[in-house]
């Protein structure tokens, strides 16, 4: 009897390690790619690539990479975001063999037309980020979002908040944490429904007509 426990345990482990993938763990500011150490994902995980196209006010382009163990749900997937000066397409892409590369990004068109909603905006060293001026939403940003980036090192950490607009899969996938060799980030987001630019006016309107029928109303008695 033992032994067939045994065996059963001994097949079990083998099933676990089949599904579990060996990824590179990366991540870094101001490039496309980043090489990293390789580990071992938790069991349903794939290897997956978050690439950032992130450009400034002045036309001025830059890209941040993040490799990690992802879950499928996420891959190739896209969010768009925008706060204070800058305007990000974020493209999530992934594979699900072993220590494999995710396929190079392919930049879809990124619609930067106005879409009539607006949201706060700040960035700010610290949790609390008070907008002082509102940024347009563009293209399918359809959400206003708060999101703060914990930094967590050796010998110091760091805080990190931006609030602007996005789209719904920012929002959906701007809850992560990653850790590597001392390191930690975690990254905290949640999201309103952004403001119309024509809902102030029209709730003047709307006010103006209301004065007017009660002055008719007033002038009939």
């Amino acid at each position: 009897m033992r032994s067939d426990v045994g065996l059963l345990c001994a097949l079990a482990a083998l099933v676990s390690n089949a599904y579990s993938l060996s990824c590179t763990l990366c991540m870094i500011e101001g490039s496309i790619n980043c090489d990293g150490e390789t580990v071992e994902c938790p069991q349903g995980l794939i290897c997956s690539t978050s690439a950032t196209e992130v450009t400034s006010s002045d036309g001025l382009t830059t890209y941040n990479i993040r490799k990690y163990c992802g879950d499928a749900g996420r891959c190739d997937s896209t969010a768009h975001f925008s706060y204070t000066n800058y305007k990000s397409l974020e493209v999530i892409t992934c594979c699900n063999t072993e220590n494999c590369t995710a396929p190079d990004v392919a930049w879809p068109k990124d619609n930067r037309e106005p879409n009539g909603l607006s949201c706060p905006t700040c960035a700010y060293s610290g949790y609390h980020c008070r907008a002082k001026s509102n940024i347009e939403c563009v293209g399918k940003e359809d959400k206003c979002f708060t999101q703060t980036h914990n930094h967590q090192g050796l010998w110091e950490s760091t805080i990190q908040t931006f609030r602007g607009c996005g789209t719904e899969s920012h929002c959906k996938f701007g809850n992560w944490s990653m850790s590597r060799q001392g390191f930690r980030i975690d990254s905290a987001i949640t999201c309103t429904i952004p403001n119309s630019n024509g809902a102030h006016s029209m709730s003047f309107l709307l006010i103006g007509h209301c004065l007017v029928l009660i002055n008719i109303y007033l002038g009939y008695k």
